[in-house]
């Protein structure tokens, strides 16, 4: 459902844009590791599924970062589909959260 939830929503905006109509944007402090956290639970069941196992690398201990959390949700979610869709049976995908020079990184791999 949350996948469907998410096509939706890309659709809907890639329509507005389109249309010439800015897409929305609705910024608050979310917490870096919390965001990397949900997106990899939320795929978690389709890399179980295809036999791809998810590995993360996260440094993000209290790292607050001002963005639109439903947005960057839908980023780190495109690259996990991507990587898990792409990888075959018994490969990994890693994620990795990090901060550099007072920026939050994130980074999706696959094979």
């Amino acid at each position: 459902a949350s996948r469907i939830e998410r096509l939706v929503e890309n659709l809907l905006d890639l329509a507005s844009t389109q249309a010439g109509q800015p897409v929305a944007i609705e910024r608050e402090v979310a917490d870096a590791g919390d965001l990397l956290e949900e997106a990899v639970l939320l795929h978690q069941p389709i890399a179980d599924k295809k036999g791809v196992r998810v590995v993360t690398d996260v440094d993000l201990a209290d790292a607050p970062l001002f963005c639109d959390r439903t947005r960057i949700l839908q980023v780190i979610g495109n690259l996990l589909d991507n990587a898990i869709k792409f990888s075959n049976s018994g490969q990994e995908v890693l994620v990795r959260g990090d901060v550099v020079d007072h920026h939050v990184r994130f980074g999706v791999s696959d094979r």
